[in-house]
């Protein structure tokens, strides 16, 4: 049997219209008109500009990664060609079959906010696919998504998220949300952010924000976004394990993409936070993926950024201590080879 939460009955939030005609895998949906296509041309050509502007800024001050001298370091697990962490989550079936459930409740009291035949239709027919990244995925499958995101209310998005999750395994689908940056984005930060929101939910759409992190432009755009950043450091600090766990990942794919020439504001608030939630997480925690997490995201964030390594170095951070408090009843070896390399950076800083 499936459990449906309470469902809150506010004023139901309206479907932008700038997703009409977006185009999804090369292909053009056919409504919207001209004033939505203007629109949706508008919104592109800021991001676009916005992205090309971080990139000549980040080129003009480029750090020659083959000449800095963390290379010359014996890392074990710290990598120039590290690879964001990606989430995947097979209970797809389970997703859509929620989905309808809730749809059908909903149609009693709250039809503005729910699917047409067509639209579920559509989320069934694609079941089998949603877990097979090489099928492209239909234009009304990722419209009912975002209209599901968009419209339902907080405590039944965990199942769209899900499946947002998955079609963002997919390149066309992250090359779409870069035009779209300023439709989705805002409203998947607000979902995290929310105090009352249930973890769970906060999970799934840092889930979907991993995913996004493939996509060189989508990364560039998500750590240059203040919000985006204050979204994760409160995250990371977070009393929810499950908040935890997936802010750890995000935090992770984060200081891969983050400029190396400092100057970044985002560089600054990762590694004054990181080193403070990792000491305070190895004193509670009896699990060590987190922590070995964390570690490697204080060291890939150091790694050839000097601007990191002064914040970090300045703040007294010890990686043997945080080994010495785990509370587990044994040290994973990932742990120590994180908490090994972070030391030896540290060691670059005071030498």
């Amino acid at each position: 049997p499936i459990n449906l939460p309470i469902i809150n009955n506010n004023p139901p939030m309206a479907l932008p219209s700038d997703f009409r005609g977006v185009p999804i895998d090369g292909k053009e949906s056919g409504g919207g008109g001209g004033g939505a296509g203007g629109k949706e041309v508008a919104t592109s050509s800021s991001k676009t500009k916005e992205i090309d502007e971080e990139k000549a800024r980040k080129e003009e001050g480029k750090v020659d990664l083959k000449k800095h001298p963390h290379l010359q370091l014996k890392l074990r697990v710290v990598k120039s060609d590290a690879k964001p962490i990606m989430s995947k989550d097979g209970d797809y079936k389970r997703f859509v079959a929620i989905v309808k459930a809730h749809n059908k409740k909903l149609l009693k009291n709250a039809a503005s906010r729910c699917l047409s035949n067509d639209e579920v239709g559509a989320l069934e027919s694609f079941t089998e696919s949603f877990s097979n990244p090489a099928v492209a995925v239909p234009l009304a499958v990722t419209q009912a998504i975002i209209k599901l995101i968009m419209k339902w209310p907080g405590p039944l998005l965990f199942p769209p998220l899900g499946l947002y999750q998955a079609i963002m395994l997919r390149d066309a689908q992250r090359k779409v949300l870069v035009k779209q940056y300023k439709v989705i984005i805002p409203k998947l930060i607000a979902i995290v952010s929310e105090e009352k929101a249930k973890d769970t939910v906060q999970m799934m759409a840092l889930c979907v924000f991993l995913n996004m992190f493939a996509n060189s432009n989508l990364s560039t755009l998500l750590t240059s976004d203040e919000a985006f950043m204050d979204m994760l450091v409160n995250a990371l600090e977070s009393e929810s394990g499950f908040v935890k766990t997936s802010a750890a990942r995000l935090a992770f794919n984060a200081a891969l993409s983050l400029p190396k020439d400092g100057g970044s504001d985002g560089v600054i608030q990762l590694a004054s936070i990181l080193p403070s939630v990792c000491m305070e997480h190895s004193t509670t925690t009896t699990k060590g993926g987190n922590l070995a997490i964390m570690l490697r995201a204080i060291g890939q964030l150091m790694f050839c950024n000097d601007e990191a390594c002064e914040v970090v170095g300045a703040m007294d951070f010890k990686p043997s201590d945080v080994v010495s408090s785990f509370k587990g009843s044994k040290v994973l070896l990932k742990i120590q080879n994180a908490a090994s390399d972070v030391d030896a950076l540290l060691k670059d800083v005071t030498d």
